[in-house]
């Protein structure tokens, strides 16, 4: 997203929580997660009412041929217009009375302010649309609904919206942008809605709300029931911040339905959505798909910004080149995902890959994380490295491969001031002598080879599956692995920015990693005075995950990740006084 003065105004202005939840809406759009269980076809036209501001009109705008927006004011729909243009958005229009509504809408999406349509404005609204509109779909975004609440609220959500009364009068700004429909009165809503609007066909639950998304598992509750709510996972209180109430007749075909349509025509047992829908940071979809007689499960990839359409891309990519790969035994192969289809189904990406059973090592208790796991884990991948590694010599065309590049990439990517570009200067001349000239072991690299990517099977202590392979590079250093591995054990490391944790891990003698660090060093002909350099690369390194992001507009982000870690780098590395005990 290119810059936007109105949104980095905004962004500057709020707490910084409001800061990580406004990027996470309006950057990676992950308020339009559920959007995969609506219509979107793309000849469509979709109306939002939409009273304040948020992105989910710019996800919608991604599939439909136009989406117009009600109810934002004069500030939000600047904002909003200058972030579609930042996304290269064109189909989106602000409408600012209901004269100016172009009925019939295929999909109504309806995002009130509070859980349930209380004011005078969305009832009129609805009195308009019930009259003139044919849409097949309507959706209800509910927010702030706690969990037990669901069922009760659920149920009565519907019968409060058709009998509702306008029991306080309208300003007379919202009379003057809303004016009272001719024919159709709000006290005349239930008759009429009655007979215009589809029956109920679905609910969707989704935990946590879709601005704070980790693992989204169970992930909702869909049951297609006629005229009634329901909800099927009565459990413990936990957060449900967004609750979608879908209305559509039976012609109405969802965009997931279709694509899954698109999957099955050459299979003789179709896929079907499974158990989990994850909203993941980074704006990502994954939908675990079954298939009656299928030996193993597969795994949906939706990405919802053209970023995480990239690193979706290059994950798929590399499996494609690890299944390839003749210096792999079968057994090793057969841990990572095998990539089965991708391409482009009504504009939206999706890649399709095997799905890897196993509990990730980070959802394991300490008690279950053995020496013995860590050696198994450890052990295998080892030898996939060194399986795929080869010594060579580090040449000015080697060096620029492995080292410059990185560091010139990231100098244009964000703008560094005249003292930091000073300091990654300093980086690069320390690599120049500490590596230029040598002979040293290259090769595949994960990227991200932590607890988080890492399945294991518990009970039998061993490995099931290594996951997420869209920052793998198979040209660099194979100790970087290692280095990321210990960062993540260290709970620090999502407070602290990760080279400050690896900085420290290369200069205490005590620890678990001291024996695999010296294993590693050794099998890939590195010297434990080469940790400093090694850790400043993996800082590069974990940057370039990020490039072509929005994260550099980021004031926090560059702080933490790129003025602290140079300043740290000056102190620790890049003065004479350096030692490492390693």
């Amino acid at each position: 997203m290119n810059p936007a003065p109105r949104f980095a105004q905004l962004h500057r202005s709020l707490s910084e929580p409001l800061r990580s939840l406004l990027l996470k809406d309006t950057t990676f759009e992950l308020t339009g997660a559920w959007k995969f269980f609506a219509r979107l076809e793309p000849s469509q036209t979709l109306l939002l009412y939409m009273p304040g501001y948020s992105a989910l009109a710019l996800s919608l705008a991604r599939h439909v041929a136009r989406v117009d927006v009600i109810g934002p004011n004069a500030e939000e729909e600047a904002l909003l217009a200058e972030i579609a243009a930042a996304k290269a958005l064109t189909s989106l229009n602000v409408k600012h009375s209901l004269a100016e509504l172009c009925t019939p809408y295929g999909t109504i999406v309806l995002l009130p302010q509070h859980a349930a349509p209380e004011d005078a404005l969305l009832l009129e609204l609805l009195a308009h649309l019930a009259q003139q509109s044919g849409a097949e779909e309507w959706w209800v975004v509910a927010r702030e609904v706690p969990r037990l609440k669901l069922t009760r609220r659920g149920r009565n959500f519907w019968q409060r919206l058709r009998t509702r009364q306008a029991t306080r009068a309208m300003s007379s700004d919202l009379r003057l942008l809303f004016a009272p429909s001719a024919t159709v009165k709000v006290a005349q809503l239930p008759e009429v809605l009655d007979g215009r609007l589809p029956a109920f066909q679905h609910e969707l639950q989704l935990v946590p709300d879709f601005s704070s998304p980790k693992y989204v598992a169970p992930p909702f509750a869909w049951k297609k029931q006629s005229g009634v709510f329901e909800n099927l996972r009565a459990q413990k209180p936990t957060p449900a911040e967004h609750t979608l109430l879908g209305f559509s007749n039976t012609r109405a075909r969802s965009f997931l339905e279709r694509l899954l349509g698109h999957l099955n025509r050459n299979r003789t047992e179709a896929w079907q959505i499974g158990r989990q829908y994850r909203v993941l940071p980074g704006g990502k979809v994954q939908i675990e798909l079954l298939a009656e007689n299928a030996p193993t499960a597969a795994l949906l990839k939706l990405p919802l910004i053209p970023h995480a359409a990239g690193r979706m891309r290059e994950n798929a990519n590399h499996l494609v080149r690890l299944a390839q790969t003749e210096e792999l035994r079968e057994e090793q192969r057969r841990l990572f995902p095998q990539s089965l289809a991708e391409g482009i189904f009504e504009g939206q990406a999706f890649y399709l890959e095997t799905f890897l059973s196993g509990r990730a090592l980070e959802q394991l208790p300490a008690e279950q994380r053995s020496p013995l796991l860590f050696e198994n884990v450890f052990a295998f991948w080892l030898d996939v490295q060194k399986r795929m590694a080869r010594t060579v010599k580090i040449t000015e065309l080697v060096f620029g491969s492995v080292f410059t590049n990185l560091a010139e990439r990231m100098q244009t990517w964000l703008k560094l001031e005249a003292q930091e570009r000073e300091l990654l200067q300093r980086v690069v001349a320390y690599w120049q002598e500490r590596f230029a000239g040598r002979e040293l072991g290259l090769g595949i690299v994960h990227g991200d080879f932590s607890i988080k990517n890492i399945l294991v099977d518990p009970g039998a202590q061993r490995l099931t599956g290594v996951i997420d392979w869209d920052l793998a590079d198979f040209f660099s250093v194979p100790l970087l692995d290692v280095l990321h591995f210990f960062v993540r054990l260290d709970a620090r490391s999502f407070q602290e920015a990760p080279p400050m944790i690896a900085l420290r891990l290369t200069q205490t003698p005590e620890g678990i990693h001291r024996e695999f660090f010296l294993r590693a060093v050794e099998v890939h002909g590195y010297h434990p005075e080469d940790w400093p350099g090694l850790v400043m690369l993996y800082w590069l390194f974990r940057m370039r995950g990020y490039l072509g992001s929005p994260k550099q507009t980021d004031a926090k982000f560059r702080r933490r990740q790129i003025s602290e870690v140079l300043a740290l780098f000056a102190r620790e590395i890049l003065s004479p006084r350096v030692g490492v005990v390693v």
